[in-house]
Parts: structure tokens; C-alpha cells; sequence
């Protein structure tokens, strides 16, 4: 399998390659992230883009546009007569569940670490370090959660967080070593803006949606089985 390092510095070539194309979708993630109410959509859309980008597809930025939740809102009744859009309007759906669910499970770490804060105690301490080190485990486990629900043919909320629980658990090793890898873009991210806009977002995404191809092996992405052919009756061979 693939080091962190050789998927990240694969992301950065990807990103290259197409960087007109993630220029304008970096802007406008960073535009629906700003709205909060947005968000959500705005990270399914980055998450699908990059997974292309991962598996060596030709992406567009139009493609990105495709699946904003905003777009789809105003043609709502044009695109639900199509298969396709309409599954990726309920897809929509199963993003905004996972965020809220995810969201849901910072906010205990949160309460929970400040709540054992306030005693000085020797054993509050422990608790308040399991709670501080749940934090570091809820950071890693967002390498592999979108793409997680991204790669599915049917959409599971519960089965994408249970699926980049395993992998972070199975491979740690590789898991906080991309882990520091986006650490390192983001920090040196943080002093100049423009980089934020341009490569950030894109970069960290395919190299999370890389990581999760590269380290699952097609998980969650098997074809439906065939129905084996039915056996023939004594009456009717020849």
C-alpha cells in the first residue's frame, strides 16, 4: 500500500493538473462553508469531486456546480424528473445526517472535557486527558469520513462511520501520518490566505478520498450480485 507521503504528494500533482478546475471549486466550497447552512452540501460536492480526482478521472468544475445544494434547490423541479440528480439530491440528504451526527459527537468531547475541567482533583485530570486524547481520535477519524460516504453506491450514515472507525483502528500508523501531512499544509496555510482558497481544501480532500481507495480496496463500491442462472428441468433437456 501506499505511504501518506506518496498519496499526499500524489494529491498535489492531481491538483495541478486541474488546478483552473479546483481554483473555482475551492472558491466556491469556501463560499457555501462561510454560509454554515451550506456547508454540508458544499463538503459532499468537494468529497465527490476529489473522489474523481483520486481515481484518475477527468473532473470539471461544472461538475462540482452540478451537485450544490443551492443549485439543486432553485431547479428542484427540473432535475427531480432525472434518475440520476435525484439521487444525488437524496445523497444531499445523508451528508447533512452525517454532519449532524458528527457534529453531535464533538460537542460530548467538548462538554465533557470542559465539564472535568473545573475539579482539581488528581482523577478529574485523567478523565479530562481521555476526553482531551478522544479530541486527537475525532480529528483523525475526519480523514475518513467523507469519503467514506462518498465512495457508496447506497448511501449508509451509520456504515461510512463505522467503515473510517475500522481503518483509522486497522492502520494507525498511516492514518496520523496523514494526519500531520494536512496538519503541515494547514499550518503553513494559515499565514497566507490565498493558498486556503487555491489548493488547501482540494489538496487534503484527495488525498483522504486517495488514502481511503487506496487503503480499502474498493470497500462499499462491489456491484450488485447476479442471481445465479436457474438450473434446468430433466423434462427439458434434449
Amino acid at each position: 500500500m501506499p505511504s501518506p507521503f506518496a498519496l499526499f504528494w500524489r494529491a498535489i500533482k492531481q491538483w495541478w493538473g486541474d488546478i483552473y478546475a479546483f481554483w473555482l471549486a475551492n472558491l466556491i466550497w469556501t463560499l457555501g462553508a462561510l454560509l454554515v447552512v451550506t456547508a454540508p452540501p458544499a463538503a459532499a460536492a468537494l468529497n465527490a469531486l476529489t473522489r474523481q480526482t483520486a481515481q484518475d478521472e477527468t473532473v470539471q468544475w461544472a461538475q462540482f456546480l452540478r451537485q450544490q445544494f443551492l443549485r439543486q434547490q432553485f431547479l428542484r423541479q427540473q432535475f427531480l424528473r432525472q434518475q440520476f440528480l435525484r439521487q444525488q439530491f437524496l445523497r444531499q440528504q445523508f451528508f447533512w445526517g452525517l454532519t449532524l451526527l458528527d457534529g453531535f459527537i464533538l460537542l460530548l468531547i467538548a462538554a465533557n472535557y470542559q465539564f472535568w475541567g473545573h475539579f482539581i482533583d488528581g482523577w478529574a485530570r485523567w478523565i479530562q486527558s481521555f476526553w482531551g486524547a478522544a479530541f486527537l481520535v475525532w480529528l483523525l477519524w475526519q480523514l475518513y469520513l467523507y469519503p467514506a460516504l462518498v465512495v457508496q453506491a447506497r448511501p449508509n450514515v451509520f456504515r461510512a462511520m463505522r467503515n473510517a472507525l475500522l481503518l483509522m483502528v486497522n492502520d494507525p500508523l498511516r492514518t496520523v501520518g496523514l494526519g500531520l501531512l494536512c496538519l503541515a499544509l494547514l499550518t503553513a496555510s494559515v499565514g497566507v490566505v490565498f493558498p486556503i482558497f487555491m489548493a488547501t481544501p482540494a489538496v487534503i480532500a484527495i488525498a483522504c478520498n486517495g488514502a481511503y481507495l487506496a487503503y480499502t480496496g474498493g470497500m462499499d463500491r462491489h456491484p450488485e450480485r447476479a442471481a445465479p442462472p436457474a438450473r434446468r428441468r430433466r423434462s427439458d433437456k434434449a
